[in-house]
């Protein structure tokens, strides 16, 4: 008699909301993937919004790119002093 071996379901994970993504923003080897995420998932919604305020197509579009930077230099200041501090207790 053969038994038949059954392999498990491959788990495809859930697409991870706004705030895990912001985590993995200080996670040197997950910022990229993560940034590029927000910036997709964000672009057009934050785009519009811009466009409205600033009344400026060009403008709209600096000015979404600048966001995108600063959120990936903050990130990466917060991972960087997130490592050279001292455990608790030291």
């Amino acid at each position: 008699m053969t038994l038949l071996r059954m392999e498990p379901p491959e788990v495809v994970p859930a697409e991870p909301d706004d705030r895990t993504l912001m985590v993995l923003t200080r996670e040197p080897g997950q910022r990229r993937s993560a940034l590029r995420v927000l910036y997709e998932r964000h672009q057009d919604e934050l785009f519009g919004f811009l466009l409205h305020v600033l009344r400026d197509g060009s403008a709209a579009e600096d000015a979404l790119q600048e966001t995108f930077v600063r959120l990936a230099t903050s990130a990466e200041r917060s991972s960087g002093s997130r490592t050279e501090r001292a455990p608790p207790g030291h």
